[in-house]
Protein backbone atom coordinates (compact mmCIF):
# COMPACT_ATOMS: atom_id res chain seq x y z
CA UNK A 1 0.00 0.00 0.00
CA UNK A 2 1.27 3.47 -0.84
CA UNK A 3 0.98 6.59 1.30
CA UNK A 4 -0.50 8.34 -1.75
CA UNK A 5 -4.10 8.07 -2.95
CA UNK A 6 -4.49 5.66 -5.86
CA UNK A 7 -5.87 8.39 -8.13
CA UNK A 8 -2.70 10.48 -7.56
CA UNK A 9 -0.55 7.49 -8.40
CA UNK A 10 -2.41 7.00 -11.70
CA UNK A 11 -2.45 10.71 -12.51
CA UNK A 12 1.30 10.95 -11.87
CA UNK A 13 2.08 8.00 -14.11
CA UNK A 14 -0.18 9.44 -16.81
CA UNK A 15 1.56 12.81 -16.65
CA UNK A 16 5.01 11.17 -16.62
CA UNK A 17 4.01 9.18 -19.70
CA UNK A 18 2.75 12.27 -21.53
CA UNK A 19 5.89 14.19 -20.59
CA UNK A 20 8.13 11.36 -21.82
CA UNK A 21 6.15 11.09 -25.06
CA UNK A 22 6.43 14.87 -25.57
CA UNK A 23 10.21 14.62 -25.15
CA UNK A 24 10.42 11.76 -27.65
CA UNK A 25 8.37 13.72 -30.22
CA UNK A 26 10.64 16.75 -29.84
CA UNK A 27 13.77 14.61 -30.01
CA UNK A 28 12.55 12.89 -33.17
CA UNK A 29 11.90 16.25 -34.82
CA UNK A 30 15.30 17.58 -33.76
CA UNK A 31 17.11 14.65 -35.34
CA UNK A 32 15.61 15.71 -38.68
CA UNK A 33 15.92 19.47 -38.10
CA UNK A 34 18.55 20.41 -35.49
CA UNK A 35 18.31 23.71 -33.63
CA UNK A 36 20.57 26.66 -34.44
CA UNK A 37 22.33 26.40 -31.09
CA UNK A 38 23.39 22.85 -30.26
CA UNK A 39 22.47 23.17 -26.60
CA UNK A 40 18.83 23.71 -27.53
CA UNK A 41 18.78 20.18 -28.98
CA UNK A 42 19.20 19.06 -25.37
CA UNK A 43 17.14 21.77 -23.66
CA UNK A 44 13.85 21.15 -25.47
CA UNK A 45 13.56 17.38 -24.78
CA UNK A 46 14.74 17.78 -21.18
CA UNK A 47 12.25 20.59 -20.64
CA UNK A 48 9.50 18.33 -21.99
CA UNK A 49 10.22 15.86 -19.19
CA UNK A 50 8.80 18.28 -16.63
CA UNK A 51 6.63 20.67 -18.67
CA UNK A 52 5.03 17.79 -20.57
CA UNK A 53 2.59 18.62 -23.37
CA UNK A 54 2.99 22.35 -22.66
CA UNK A 55 6.67 22.05 -23.70
CA UNK A 56 5.59 20.33 -26.89
CA UNK A 57 3.22 23.21 -27.63
CA UNK A 58 5.97 25.78 -26.89
CA UNK A 59 8.38 23.87 -29.10
CA UNK A 60 5.81 23.96 -31.89
CA UNK A 61 5.48 27.74 -31.52
CA UNK A 62 9.08 28.79 -30.82
CA UNK A 63 11.44 25.88 -31.44
CA UNK A 64 10.14 24.92 -34.85
CA UNK A 65 10.25 28.53 -35.98
CA UNK A 66 13.92 28.73 -35.09
CA UNK A 67 14.52 25.34 -36.66
CA UNK A 68 12.85 26.15 -39.97
CA UNK A 69 14.85 29.37 -40.34
CA UNK A 70 18.06 27.54 -39.59
CA UNK A 71 17.35 24.34 -41.53
CA UNK A 72 18.60 25.55 -44.90
CA UNK A 73 21.84 26.86 -43.40
CA UNK A 74 22.40 23.53 -41.66
CA UNK A 75 21.86 21.57 -44.87
CA UNK A 76 24.36 23.76 -46.71
CA UNK A 77 26.95 23.18 -43.95
CA UNK A 78 26.44 19.42 -44.12
CA UNK A 79 26.87 19.42 -47.89
CA UNK A 80 30.10 21.41 -47.60
CA UNK A 81 31.35 19.02 -44.91
CA UNK A 82 30.54 15.98 -47.08
CA UNK A 83 32.38 17.50 -50.04
CA UNK A 84 35.37 18.31 -47.83
CA UNK A 85 35.33 14.77 -46.41
CA UNK A 86 35.20 13.30 -49.91
CA UNK A 87 38.22 15.38 -50.94
CA UNK A 88 40.12 14.18 -47.85
CA UNK A 89 39.58 10.49 -48.51
CA UNK A 90 36.29 9.73 -46.79
CA UNK A 91 37.22 10.35 -43.19
CA UNK A 92 38.19 7.80 -40.58
CA UNK A 93 36.16 5.10 -38.90
CA UNK A 94 35.24 5.99 -35.35
CA UNK A 95 35.37 3.71 -32.34
CA UNK A 96 31.67 2.92 -32.39
CA UNK A 97 32.20 -0.82 -32.44
CA UNK A 98 34.07 -0.75 -29.14
CA UNK A 99 31.26 1.26 -27.54
CA UNK A 100 28.69 -1.28 -28.75
CA UNK A 101 30.75 -4.14 -27.29
CA UNK A 102 30.99 -2.38 -23.92
CA UNK A 103 27.23 -1.81 -23.94
CA UNK A 104 26.58 -5.49 -24.64
CA UNK A 105 28.95 -6.55 -21.85
CA UNK A 106 27.11 -4.41 -19.30
CA UNK A 107 24.20 -6.86 -19.50
CA UNK A 108 20.54 -6.11 -18.97
CA UNK A 109 20.90 -4.18 -15.73
CA UNK A 110 17.60 -2.56 -14.84
CA UNK A 111 17.67 0.25 -12.24
CA UNK A 112 15.21 -0.15 -9.40
CA UNK A 113 12.41 2.34 -9.02
CA UNK A 114 13.29 4.42 -5.98
CA UNK A 115 10.86 7.31 -6.24
CA UNK A 116 7.12 7.18 -6.70
CA UNK A 117 5.82 9.14 -9.67
CA UNK A 118 4.20 11.68 -7.36
CA UNK A 119 7.67 12.72 -6.17
CA UNK A 120 8.88 12.94 -9.74
CA UNK A 121 5.94 15.16 -10.67
CA UNK A 122 6.71 17.29 -7.60
CA UNK A 123 10.29 17.81 -8.73
CA UNK A 124 8.92 18.88 -12.13
CA UNK A 125 6.89 21.59 -10.40
CA UNK A 126 10.11 22.70 -8.72
CA UNK A 127 11.80 22.99 -12.11
CA UNK A 128 8.93 25.12 -13.41
CA UNK A 129 9.17 27.44 -10.39
CA UNK A 130 12.94 27.62 -10.93
CA UNK A 131 12.35 28.70 -14.52
CA UNK A 132 10.41 31.74 -13.34
CA UNK A 133 13.05 32.62 -10.75
CA UNK A 134 15.80 32.40 -13.40
CA UNK A 135 13.96 34.77 -15.74
CA UNK A 136 15.51 37.98 -14.26
CA UNK A 137 19.00 36.49 -14.57
CA UNK A 138 18.37 35.64 -18.23
CA UNK A 139 17.10 39.17 -18.88
CA UNK A 140 20.29 40.56 -17.32
CA UNK A 141 22.49 38.27 -19.45
CA UNK A 142 20.66 39.37 -22.60
CA UNK A 143 21.07 43.07 -21.75
CA UNK A 144 24.80 42.58 -21.15
CA UNK A 145 25.18 40.69 -24.44
CA UNK A 146 26.47 37.58 -22.67
CA UNK A 147 23.60 35.48 -23.97
CA UNK A 148 22.23 35.18 -27.51
CA UNK A 149 18.61 36.15 -28.17
CA UNK A 150 16.47 33.17 -29.16
CA UNK A 151 14.24 34.54 -31.86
Amino acid sequence: MTPYPEWLWGLSWGYAGLAFLSGIIILADETRRPQKMFIMNLVWPITALYWGPFALWCYGKAGLGMTKQHHQQQQARRQRARRREDRQGGGQEQGGQQGRQEQQQSGGHQPQQTEPPANIAGSGRGMIIGFFFSYPANAFLLRKGWKERMG
